[in-house]
């Protein structure tokens, strides 16, 4: 576990930089270009060619780790056999899916996107065809990002990412004099191209000669039909997102941004939080049941719920009470002004408080994944889905742009706690042992929420920055207080390992 901790701070702190430059690259479009109807026609676009994006990098990133996973350890030197007919595949693919989309999108567009102007209809379209090259080059980087992660060289698909993001700001702000709004799509598009060329470029230090033959090895064909539920799934979540965004465009202009901004900034938290140690658990966990020590992943899988919980829910604590100056740091600036900020931080509460489940959920997910259980993992998506529209079309009516965010975390909690059932019938009661535990980060998170309210009340005069600064230094403050007062496990642990590699350093 301890080899575990480490690997996933270091991932953690990449990421960290990672989501940085993420935020950097989306304060940098906020504040040249706002929330409108412009912007709504680029979020929208980007959401069109995510449909098979998130599909097939995410079914590949899921299904090959455990496939690779377990080749490097009995046919280390058949690599290649595997990596490469499985990039000749989910070429092919990415190329149908590409010629798909961008002929339906004009469809699309006109049946789904009625509350849009007919200009930001083609403006969508133009953005989609701009944005459609990256739907062969993001299937690439899965494959490799997958190869890279199975054998545990998780920092340069980490470090490729920050590039891009602030490759992808540099171009734009380059091109925009020269062809405005479309210098977004042109630039996420470049920007994609140069994280591949990083991951290609040092391609030999993994030592895998890539085979690109169609045959396919009996494991990499029984990988392509587990991930087929897979597939299945993650589409039906991506098109859940599609229609989230084309349901915000029936409201007022710039409802479709803001919810994106707001998803965003949420979504940022989880993945700095929590995709390091996601992605080393995924490869330790397949590994695991490799092995058949399900006593150990057992024990693993509350570890791992314990910790993720401990590092989310201080900060989504304090994010509820801090959310619309954080808001408006990040983004009221240039062309975003007050009235969305405001907008956008209410959309954001909502969504916070749907995070600590779906931590949960995304940790056992990762459960599924080692046991390569996809059709569950495939039909629990759809039902997201299903759930999440049918939320949407009751709540927004009254409530707006709020009601598809609350519609979103009320499926979240429906599929956590779905996950966490499934999971206890087959290796019985997983949080048995975790109830006194998540008691105590619970009463810790609530004392770390008023410590943040008194000391932002108590500095509500002072700058934005000097009040988020000691407002969230209090907070935090006293969610450590109180961490070591309770007990809690995981602070202990964490105090250990610090203090044992600072005594071998």
């Amino acid at each position: 576990m301890r080899r575990i901790a480490f690997d996933s701070a270091v991932v953690t702190a990449l990421n960290i930089i990672g989501q940085g430059a993420s935020f950097v690259l989306f304060v940098g479009i906020a504040a040249l270009f706002g929330a409108n109807a412009q912007t709504d026609a680029f979020f929208l676009a980007m959401t069109i060619p995510a449909l098979f994006i998130g599909t097939a990098v995410s079914a590949t990133t899921s299904a090959f780790i455990p496939v690779l996973t377990e080749y490097r350890i009995k046919r280390p030197d058949d690599l290649g056999y595997i990596v490469g007919p499985a990039l000749v595949v989910m070429i092919g693919l990415s190329l149908v899916g590409t010629a798909v989309i961008v002929a339906a999108t004009p469809l699309a567009l006109s049946l789904s996107a009625t509350g849009l102007s007919e200009a930001t209809r083609s403006l969508a379209y133009q953005h989609t065809l701009l944005l459609s090259p990256m739907i062969a080059v993001q299937t690439v980087i899965g494959v490799l990002a997958a190869a890279y992660n199975s054998a545990q060289r998780f920092a340069l698909p980490a470090a490729a990412t920050v590039v891009r993001y602030l490759s992808t700001l540099l171009l734009i702000v380059t091109l925009r004099p020269a062809i405005g709004v479309l210098s977004l799509s042109i630039g996420f598009t470049l920007g994609t191209l140069i994280n591949l060329a990083l991951l290609a470029l040092f391609w030999h230090k993994l030592q895998i000669r890539l085979v690109l033959w169609t045959r396919l090895d009996p494991d990499l064909s029984q990988a392509l039909r587990s991930a087929v539920p897979l597939v299945f799934g993650t589409a039906a979540l991506q098109l859940g997102v599609v229609i989230s965004r084309f349901l915000a465009a029936q409201l007022p202009d710039g409802s479709v941004s803001v919810l994106d901004y707001a998803t965003r900034i949420a979504s940022a938290i989880i993945e700095v939080l929590t995709s390091g140690i996601f992605l080393v658990t995924l490869a330790d966990w397949s590994k695991l049941v490799v092995l058949n020590v399900q006593e150990q992943l057992r024990l693993r899988l509350g570890q791992t719920v314990m910790v993720v919980m401990f590092l989310v829910t201080p900060i989504v604590a304090m994010l509820l009470v801090l959310r619309e100056p954080v808001t408006a740091l990040i983004l009221q600036r240039g062309a975003f002004d007050a009235d969305m900020t405001a907008v956008t931080a209410s959309v954001l509460a909502v969504l916070l408080i749907g995070l600590p489940l779906d931590v949960i959920g995304r940790t056992y997910v990762r459960l599924f994944l080692a046991w390569r259980e996809t059709l569950v993992l495939g039909g629990l998506a759809m039902l997201r889905v299903v759930s999440m529209l049918a939320l949407s079309f009751a709540l927004m009516p009254a409530l707006g742009v709020l009601g598809i965010a609350l519609a979103d975390t009320l499926a979240i909690a429906l599929i956590a706690l779905c996950l966490v059932l499934l999971a206890n019938r087959r290796i019985g009661n997983t949080l048995a042992s975790l109830w006194l535990p998540l008691g105590k980060l619970t009463l810790a998170a609530a004392g770390t929420g008023a410590a943040t309210v008194a000391a932002a009340g108590l500095m509500q005069h002072a700058s934005v920055w000097l009040m988020l600064i000691l407002a969230s230094t209090a907070g935090g403050l006293c969610y450590l207080v109180l961490s070591w007062l309770l007990r809690v496990r995981e602070l202990v642990f964490l105090t250990e390992l610090i203090a044992r590699r600072q005594a071998k350093g």
